[in-house]
């Protein structure tokens, strides 16, 4: 039945069974055969036939995505069961967003080629939303909350680590305190692009668990957290950031912690490829290297 499959996703991929027939070198009959026979087990029909060739009909899509599934899985099988140091070998294309590089991938990075002499590695360190399934590349890694545009890829939790609300001391002095969480419905807020439009809502958590909703409106906003970042240090109002990427500033008292008696839900760092990729064994021990640390 698998040969069936092949024989099936072919003819689709060449538009209809004589073409099919011709890349393969074997006769019209056999191909047509195969194909029938595939659908007398299945019991439905896969193609429309016409004078100009043949597409699938709706069960044959759906029948051509599980096969596509199930090839993947198969050869992802295979690399498993044959995987040995010569698979930890070639290239693996990486993208993330370029404060997340810098402060917590790339310095993990160095431990994985020291183990793995024959893996190269190239890093695409970019603030723009990309697609393993188009752009080719390997893995992208996204920091925060997945949306619905990550359906269709698998997602690897790498980690979840502790966010705060932070400003600059200058900041601060230059408006009332902000002791509760009202007091920032008045306060310039720093936004990501990527966490929603102008206006957000921030939910934050007080000690005995009573959830506090905020609107609020961003006077800048940006998808790079550096730049974020920047705009914090230079005064510009309050934001939240990850506090592994602003641990050196807090030490020095360049960005104060705000609220610290109150919490929100913990972003998280996702890995991310395209469902039906073949995965070779070298990127399954980079998420696997990762994860760990």
């Amino acid at each position: 039945m698998l040969a069936d499959l092949q024989v099936f996703s072919a003819v689709v991929a060449s538009g209809g069974v004589s073409a099919a027939a011709a890349r393969a070198g074997v006769s019209k009959s056999s191909v047509s055969t195969r194909v029938s026979r595939l659908e007398s087990t299945v019991g439905v029909r896969l193609l429309n036939r016409s004078r100009t060739g043949a597409t699938p009909t709706h069960a044959g899509e759906r029948l051509l995505e599980l096969t596509m599934r199930v090839q993947g899985d198969l050869e992802e099988a295979i690399a498993v069961i044959r995987s040995n140091e010569q698979d930890h070998a070639g290239e693996v294309r990486l993208a993330c967003p370029a404060g997340i590089a810098d402060a917590l991938i790339v310095p993990l990075l160095a431990s994985f080629l020291d183990k793995h002499p024959a893996i190269s590695i190239d890093v695409r360190a970019t603030d723009e939303i990309i697609d393993p399934r188009q752009s080719g590349i390997d893995l992208a890694f996204r920091f925060g909350w997945l949306h619905g545009a990550e359906s269709r890829l698998v997602a690897r939790r790498i980690g979840t680590y502790q966010g705060m609300i932070c400003a600059a001391p200058k900041y601060l002095a230059s408006r009332a305190p902000i002791l509760k969480p009202a007091d920032l419905l008045d306060a310039a807020w720093i936004g990501y692009s990527e966490f929603g439009g102008t206006t957000l809502r921030l939910k934050l958590r007080d000690r005995l668990g009573r959830f506090h909703s905020l609107p609020l409106t961003s006077r800048v906003r940006t998808s790079s957290a550096l730049q974020v970042k920047n705009w914090a240090l230079a005064g510009l109002g309050a934001t939240r950031l990850p506090e592994f990427l602003i641990r050196d500033e807090l030490v020095a008292g360049a960005l104060i912690q705000v609220l610290p008696s109150y919490t929100f839900a913990e972003p998280s760092l996702y890995a991310l490829y395209a469902r039906d990729r073949y995965r070779p064994t070298r990127l399954r021990a980079l998420v696997s290297h990762l994860t760990a640390r």
